[in-house]
């Protein structure tokens, strides 16, 4: 990368490239030092204020690394943060099922206590719609899938 005339092929600090570049300007009488109005007009320039020194634990919890050949890589960092962990609940949707399984029973009863053969026929039909719906929710998958989870 080429700033400013200086080559920078990433290997420099930010300091570095910045010394050079004031080395390289004053060598081509580009830059003007303070003071000296013999030389001509004043330039206006930018200056580089590096920050304090981070501390050497990282803020996240990745940083970059190098491997055993030099080449860089990501790394997992615990950052000593307080870890939270997760409850899963899944309380409401073990009462559907408990529900669905009551109305299953309370429909088995009164069908079996019907005498009219319409109302079987309608007894019936509810207790298929329930035990379609019990075989849908009453897996894993779908305990999985409808679980609150709270952090602790």
């Amino acid at each position: 990368m080429n700033i400013l005339g200086i080559e920078n092929n990433g290997l420099q600090s930010p300091e570095e490239v910045y010394r050079d570049f004031q080395k390289e300007s004053a060598e081509n009488g580009i830059h003007k030092e303070a003071g000296n109005e013999k030389e001509g007009k004043w330039l206006i320039k930018d200056e580089y204020i590096p920050e304090e020194k981070k501390s050497q634990n990282p803020a996240g919890i990745y940083k970059k690394i190098q491997d055993e050949d030099g080449k860089p890589k990501i790394q997992y960092v615990d950052s000593g943060r307080e870890k939270k962990s997760c409850t899963g609940n899944t309380d409401q949707v073990d009462r559907e099922i408990e529900k669905l399984k009551q109305q299953k029973d309370q429909l088995e009863i009164q069908r079996n206590a019907a005498k009219d053969e319409k109302t079987v026929e309608e007894l019936e039909r509810k207790l298929a719609q329930v035990e379609n719906e019990l075989r849908q929710k009453d897996n894993d998958t779908y305990r999985r899938k409808h679980t609150v989870f709270y952090e602790t």
